[in-house]
């Protein structure tokens, strides 16, 4: 399950690239039809998108260090 949850991450990770591509290309604020201005519509895909990357890799738990065991008598 680790390839897995390691695969969705890099996934989640490409999307929201992506998605912060699109909107540093067309801007943060669309208008809508009736002529208001709303956010734009990948700001919500990138948001959600680097969650799932940062939950994933949380529960990979990559980010800490491995720990060195020593064993008794030997420095």
């Amino acid at each position: 399950h680790h390839v897995r949850t390691l695969s969705e991450a890099a996934f989640a990770w490409d999307r929201c690239q992506q998605a912060r591509s699109l909107v540093n290309q067309q801007c943060l604020v669309v208008q809508d039809p009736s002529g208001r201005l709303r956010p734009h519509p990948a700001i919500a895909s990138e948001h959600d998108s680097r969650l799932a990357y940062l939950r994933a890799m949380r529960q990979l738990d990559l980010d800490t260090a491995p720990l060195t065991t020593r064993r008794p008598g030997r420095t």
